[in-house]
């Protein structure tokens, strides 16, 4: 799976292994990258500069992409599309 934003400097890459008939939930977050560089654009005004300062300060994480994805079980999995399509 990969996830990408315009303007964000990085690409998010999870690989999985799937097989016939298997389901496999995820749920995505906002990565530390990306609210570390939020962080950092607010504190400089934006700009050239915080995306600059940004990309330079979280250049060691270990996701440079915008998103994290983690696994979740089914029985989690499910309880929460419940409630997504309750709140609808």
């Amino acid at each position: 799976m990969t996830a990408t934003e315009a303007a964000f400097p990085g690409v998010t890459r999870h690989e999985i292994t799937a097989q016939a008939g298997q389901t496999q939930f995820f749920v995505a977050r906002t990565s530390k990258r990306k609210n570390a560089m939020m962080a950092t654009a607010a504190g400089t005004g934006g700009g050239l500069l915080g995306l600059a300062l940004g990309t330079a300060f979280t250049s060691g994480y270990d996701n440079p992409g915008p998103i994290d994805f983690f696994p979740l079980d089914e029985a989690a999995a499910r309880t929460t599309i419940a409630e997504l399509k309750l709140a609808q």
